[in-house]
């Protein structure tokens, strides 16, 4: 019998032999498929259901891994307060189990166990805090990322860089939608020094169908969940800016890659304003009637009001490109007759109301009641303006008999004389 220090060597040397030949082994064969390692990185969108009441909430958020630590953010669209606000959650992945917990602002405290099973992550979850607990199964599903293609023309490349990237983009956006950032693995991605990239990751964003309804706008306004919570607030120029954007995309031909620049007045009308004004120029959602507008060149290039409602600036239409956009509106505005009506929309409704009864402001002014104003007197002030009252040469003879016809309509007392 060998001595036992000779047995212990020759136990050490088999461990060791054992461990180089598995080495070896998944050097040239890789990891066994029973253990292959699982990339949960990406953003999720998903379901939080809760236990007893059965009450749904839509989930939104990122999951990044390094080395099988987990870090990332959730929103619960709950509007219990224990749910509110977002969770900045920390884990671990140890082959198909998940486990993560966190916290959210309100010191609401979160835990969840989950199994990875494909693009899908579901099991338990708890949420403790000052105003009580709550459990329920949360399940989220991996939202599919379409790597932006890179190169080539884009649409309207002048106005994305400022002020869609510049002002709303790289400083709110960028934080978590870039390279190393939370959010890196979204299909939403901020590259400051590839703006071409950013456009076309930014369109991937917009729903062509309905613009207003696009992620683009509701995530950061966190009408739909959001895993950094709200960004933006509703009617801030931020706002305006990438509703803007979304109806650019929507209107042309860069949707999610590259699309023709806008040259004639019909393109550049459907690039920049049909969102908001319709494709008749009417007007739609409650924005104005711009159909037979006779004055748009300073409203395009400054803008006009404020709120949820105002109009936001064009810097970047030249003036032959508004030129453009008022010649086409003066064909829409012949081709159905140059009524009272369209006139009187198209210039004078916006500070007197929609039956000149006045009172409507728009940037701090306040249109009067004109229903029953002489003619002379609506004359005088259209040819040469009156106080804030711009004026309207751009308007003939009869343009004005037809607006003066126009609101006699809603006068209900005698008119003044001539």
């Amino acid at each position: 019998m060998r001595p036992v220090r000779e047995r212990r060597a020759a136990r050490r040397r088999t461990q060791i032999a054992g461990v180089l030949v598995a080495i070896v082994a998944m050097a040239v064969l890789g990891p066994s498929p029973g253990r292959a390692a699982t990339s949960i990185d990406a953003s999720y969108d998903g379901q939080f259901t809760v236990a007893g009441t059965h009450e749904t909430a839509a989930v939104a958020g990122a999951l990044g891994v390094a080395n099988a630590a987990v870090n990332g953010t959730l929103a619960i669209g709950l509007e219990a307060p224990l749910a509110a606000g977002v969770f900045y959650v920390h884990g671990t992945l140890a082959g198909s189990t998940l486990r993560l917990a966190g916290a959210n602002a309100s010191r609401v405290r979160f835990r969840w166990k989950g199994t990875v099973s494909g693009d899908t992550l579901s099991g338990k979850a708890r949420l403790r805090g000052p105003a009580g607990r709550m459990r329920g199964r949360l399940t989220l599903t991996r939202r599919a990322v379409v790597p932006p293609p890179t190169g080539g023309a884009t649409c309207d490349p002048v106005y994305f860089a400022d002020p869609v990237m510049a002002s709303v983009l790289v400083p709110i956006c960028s934080h978590c939608h870039a390279a190393g950032g939370i959010a890196q693995t979204t299909s939403f991605r901020v590259t400051p020094t590839d703006p071409t990239a950013t456009q076309i990751s930014t369109n991937l964003q917009v729903d062509v169908a309905n613009p207003s309804a696009s992620r683009l706008l509701e995530k950061p306004l966190a009408a739909i969940p959001h895993g950094g919570g709200q960004q933006i607030a509703p009617g801030s120029a931020e706002e305006q800016v990438l509703a803007h954007w979304a109806g650019i995309v929507a209107a042309g031909n860069c949707g999610g890659g590259p699309g023709p620049v806008p040259t004639t007045g019909p393109e550049l009308y459907a690039a920049n304003c049909q969102s908001c004004h319709g494709d008749d120029a009417r007007g739609i959602n409650g924005n104005p009637s711009v159909r037979c507008s006779g004055a748009i060149h300073d409203v395009v290039v400054a803008g006009k009001g404020t709120g949820p409602t105002a109009m936001p600036a064009f810097p970047q239409l030249t003036d032959a490109q508004i030129g453009l956009i008022q010649t086409y509106l003066q064909q829409l505005c012949g081709a159905g007759g140059r009524t009272g009506a369209d006139l009187y929309e198209g210039n004078c409704a916006t500070c007197h109301g929609d039956q000149a009864q006045g009172g409507r402001d728009v940037a701090g002014v306040r249109g009067p009641e004109i229903q029953c104003t002489g003619t002379g007197d609506v004359t005088e002030a259209v040819r040469f303006g009156d106080g804030r009252m711009p004026a309207f040469p751009e308007l003939s003879s009869s343009d004005v008999t037809a607006i003066i016809s126009y609101v006699r309509g809603f006068c209900t007392g005698s008119i003044g004389g001539d």
